[in-house]
């Protein structure tokens, strides 16, 4: 019982922890020139953020969906993709709202838990009353996704690198690359671009 209070207060804590962390990032723009390849709608959005914080003629894009998403797939830049990925990505990490602690007495905590009440680990003691039941269930499942899973996402990445070859003379793929390159691949192929639908769903 002292064991599930503890980590009910926890839990709760690491969620507000990457809460905050994403509404703290703000990335500041003063130049157009840095805004090449972003749709209209979200140039506008981050000018009227900016205007928010009191910054006149500026931008500023942060870690909320609607910024990030359409700043990964479509921006030019890729140093600024690259900032931004990278923040998306490190949140709760060596900041003020750092998770590593609260993460390693999480995991104690549910392994000490498991162990009171006979289980092996903390995911035996969450399966024993779900479907799957056992580890090796998920683990036989998950191995026969894995190589299938694996040859279309290899297959899918060569496509990738040879499309960004022939753009850039480079096939060098990073995390922050994956989005932009996705979506000009996407358009080149299928002549389909999200945003070209944006006005018919503007809810």
């Amino acid at each position: 019982r002292k064991i599930d209070q503890e980590l009910s207060t926890l839990g709760p804590q690491f969620s507000e922890n990457v809460l905050k962390a994403t509404n703290a990032y703000e990335m500041v723009i003063e130049n157009r020139n840095d805004l090449l390849g972003l749709p209209d709608g979200a140039i506008e959005a981050a000018g009227f953020e900016a205007q928010k914080k009191g910054h006149k003629e500026k931008w500023i894009f942060n870690l909320q969906m609607p910024s990030l998403l359409p700043f990964l797939q479509y921006a030019q830049n890729r140093e600024l993709r690259k900032k931004m990925w990278q923040a998306n990505a490190t949140r709760s990490f060596k900041d003020n709202f750092d998770n590593q602690e609260l993460i390693k007495k999480i995991v104690q905590l549910r392994q000490e838990r498991a162990k009171l009440i006979g289980f092996k680990t903390h995911a035996d003691f969450v399966l024993a009353e779900r479907m799957a039941e056992t580890t090796e269930t998920v683990f036989t499942f998950l191995n026969k996704l894995l190589e299938p899973s694996k040859k279309t996402a290899e297959k899918e990445l060569a496509e990738l690198k040879g499309f960004k070859k022939s753009i850039d003379g480079s096939e060098e793929v990073m995390p922050w690359d994956f989005s932009y390159y996705s979506e000009k691949l996407k358009e080149k192929k299928y002549a389909f671009n999200e945003e070209e639908l944006r006005p018919y769903f503007q809810l």
